[in-house]
């Protein structure tokens, strides 16, 4: 057994990976989980091969996953490498579980502004907000009509729309900054998911053209509103 231990510690050699009570003869496995940068679970491995194991990270049903594996069949490396390999697919698991429910928890706000003086001291403004924001979306331009759609947290795309209602954005007649006082919010889309990875101008030649496009990004919710506006 005390060789077997010796072999463990040279392949878990993290400080206290493994660790062995003389007294009670308990073998210890902390396994460390390097994205949460803590120990993810533990395992005690008792003299008559029962075998315990804990963890503050993981639930209460996916630690009852995880101990479906803890069976010591072979050597106790391959019990420590198959709970650790279980456990690492519970926390994958609950991680792509929380993207998805981001990713449709998110919104969408399609706006109409009457015109840019200054498109590019317009714009600027527009990826610095968006950038802050982590906001993707699109500036939609057609002959005579001028959108803005963007995509993200809710509580972000209202920062956005409050940033282009009070903070200076284009230049008046004079030249002077100014707000967006022309401002139409058109429609909210709420728990709709992101469809672009980034925030840009793209022009077209007609409202079909437009319409198009939206269907193509599942937007198709916006054409009524795009014919009627």
């Amino acid at each position: 057994m005390n060789e077997e231990i010796e072999i463990l510690k040279a392949i878990y050699c993290r400080s206290n990976e493994i660790v062995y009570d003389d007294s009670s003869q308990i073998i210890t496995y902390n396994a460390y989980d390097d994205n949460l940068q803590c120990i993810g679970f533990l395992t005690n491995i008792y003299m008559n091969n029962m075998i315990i194991v804990e963890s503050n990270v993981l639930t209460r049903d996916e630690l009852k996953q995880l101990r479906m594996h803890a069976c010591l069949t072979t050597t106790l490396y391959d019990l420590f490498t198959t709970l650790k390999s279980a456990y690492d697919e519970l926390i994958t698991k609950r991680m792509k579980t929380l993207v998805s429910v981001e990713e449709y928890a998110s919104s969408s706000f399609l706006m109409k502004i009457d015109h840019m003086r200054s498109p590019n001291i317009y714009i600027k403004h527009l990826y610095q907000w968006t950038n802050e924001l982590n906001i993707t979306g699109r500036i939609l331009v057609i002959p005579h009509r001028i959108y803005i759609l963007i995509e993200g947290k809710h509580e972000n795309l209202k920062k956005f729309i409050v940033k282009l209602k009070s903070e200076t954005v284009d230049i008046d007649s004079r030249g002077r900054p100014c707000k967006e006082r022309l401002l139409s919010q058109i429609v909210e889309l709420n728990k709709h998911p992101s469809n672009f990875i980034n925030f840009e101008k793209i022009e077209f030649n007609n409202q079909n053209e437009l319409i198009s496009y939206l269907i193509k990004f599942q937007y198709e919710k916006l054409s009524d509103y795009i014919t009627k506006s």
